[in-house]
Order: structure tokens, then sequence, then C-alpha cells
């Protein structure tokens, strides 16, 4: 077992790109001056450079077809941001916003 602090107390500025895929890693509890304390945001704490983070569940067929699709962006561009609106495109084709829409991008 881990906890966010654990995270934020790492070193992982060698990292440059996290995907968490775990539901509501976007979320936590709110910490006054500093916003919510999410896991995302542990591990932006702990130096890692970018991180895609989810605010609600997503059922784990989508995630699995959004990952795809992000990675098959990503690998090509080297984007994150270009990545992340091209998977949420494709699955907006096929998916109300409610499966596609909780996937954020931290830089």
């Amino acid at each position: 077992y881990i906890s966010s602090y654990d995270i934020a107390n790492m070193n992982l500025s060698h990292i440059n790109h996290c995907f968490l895929s775990s539901c509501n890693t976007s979320l936590g509890p709110y910490t006054p001056g500093q916003g919510n304390f999410s896991i995302a945001q542990a591990f932006k704490i702990a130096g890692v450079d970018k991180v895609i983070s989810t605010l609600w569940e997503i059922p784990d067929e989508i995630t699995a077809e959004f990952t795809n699709h992000y990675y098959s962006s990503y690998f090509t561009s080297g984007a994150a941001s270009s990545a992340l609106k091209f998977a949420k495109k494709e699955l907006q084709k096929k998916y109300p916003p409610k499966a596609w829409a909780a996937f954020r991008l931290m830089e």
C-alpha cells in the first residue's frame, strides 16, 4: 500500500509521462491554498512532467479503448495534449461524454 503523501515525497523527476488508468485519480481531499490533493497531484509534486488521470469512474473496456487510441497517437506525435484530444475524439464517435470526458492531462 502506498499513499498520495508517500508518492509526493518521492523523487520522480526522471519520469516524463505517467498514465493513471484507475478511476478517480484526479480526485482527492481539498487542502486550503493548494486545491485537491489527488494521486495525480502527488505524481506532479514528485516531479513527473505529464500525468493523465480521471475525474470519475470509467468502465474498464472504455478505458482500454481510450488507452489504445491515446498511445497510438502519442507514439506517433510525441505530444500528450494532441494524443488526449485524438483519443477523446475517437470515443466521441461511439460514447456519450460521461465515457470520455473524465480523462485529463496535467502538464
